[in-house]
């Protein structure tokens, strides 16, 4: 009957997606699967029974194998038999193709070790992109005189640039992980944000959205935001990412300019005014009206 279950269990591990090799109480190869001869076909040579631990991953590092090994071939050939004699956990390995190996092993009652290890190689590409993402995303915020920002389904800020920080009150840091009403009750009035959590409930954009801060020493400053809701890549609703901008001195321009319009069109003077390029940017409310067709207007 032994013949028949040790066929049956090399059939059972060579189905296996994962590699699975088993080494005895010396340390010496007794079996292993096809994936795991498949991955490691450079040292097809040493993948017989008999072979020691150690012997494997010498060869495995004389042809290269392991690219966190170069320069360092013996010391990382010690930690990693010490490791193989001293399973704590699981752990990821590189090949030189690019492979990522997450290696679990285990310690047997009778002083064997048997190995697993999981393709984890589009995960680790995976995170990588993001990492690679999330660097261009900072490092554009760092450029840009914007203010950039991003909140999740909570409201609770993920990224505040450190211009965006100074923006809306205190240093980028600590508004990490605090909530936009929370920033809100502290600096602005509520009603004037209502088109921003009208927009958030709806998942909408929302643009140009002017509100006013007030600082405790009695500074206003007016701040123009937009932002955009942002999605995972199988549709599930992430949160808002956007900017803002100080606008305060146009907000100040254009309240007096309306302040001068409104006083002149007080007056009975006739007032028209022309820019350096002849062309009109400002004439007198009463009198646009009887001057259809003038000339200069553009």
């Amino acid at each position: 009957m032994a013949k028949p279950i040790d066929q049956l269990l090399e059939r059972g591990i060579n189905c296996l997606h994962e590699t699975f090799i088993l080494w005895d109480a010396n340390d010496r190869l007794v079996l292993c699967n096809e994936r795991f001869r498949e991955v490691n076909k450079d040292v097809a040579d040493l993948l017989l029974p008999g072979t020691t631990y150690e012997e494997f991953l010498s060869a495995g590092v004389a042809r290269g194998n392991y690219p966190e090994a170069e320069g360092r071939e013996k010391e990382w050939i010690a930690a990693r038999v010490h490791r193989h004699h001293n399973p704590d956990g699981l752990f990821e390995l590189k090949r030189q193709d690019g492979l990522w190996l997450l290696i679990d092993e285990q310690a047997m009652p009778d002083g064997g070790i048997v190995s697993i290890a999981t393709d984890v190689t589009k995960q680790k590409l995976a995170e990588e992109a993001l990492r690679a993402s999330e660097l261009r995303f900072r490092q554009h915020a760092a450029a840009t005189s914007d203010r950039l920002w991003e909140i999740n389904t909570e409201k609770r800020y993920t990224f505040v640039s450190d211009l965006a920080g100074e923006q809306i009150g205190r240093k980028a840091d600590a508004y990490i992980g605090t909530t936009v009403d929370e920033t809100i009750d502290e600096f602005y009035d509520r009603s004037e944000w209502q088109p921003f959590h009208d927009a958030f409930e709806a998942r909408e954009p929302f643009r140009d959205l002017l509100v006013k801060r007030r600082d405790p020493d009695g500074t206003e400053t007016w701040i123009h935001t937009s932002g955009i809701p942002f999605y995972g890549d199988n549709g599930e609703f992430l949160g808002y990412r956007g900017s803002a901008s100080d606008v305060t001195d146009q907000v100040k321009a254009e309240r007096q300019l309306a302040n001068l319009t409104a006083a002149i069109n007080q007056k009975n003077e006739i007032v028209v005014l022309f820019d350096a390029h002849d062309r009109l940017v400002f004439l007198q409310r009463h009198v646009s009206g009887v001057q259809q067709g003038y000339r200069g207007i553009d």
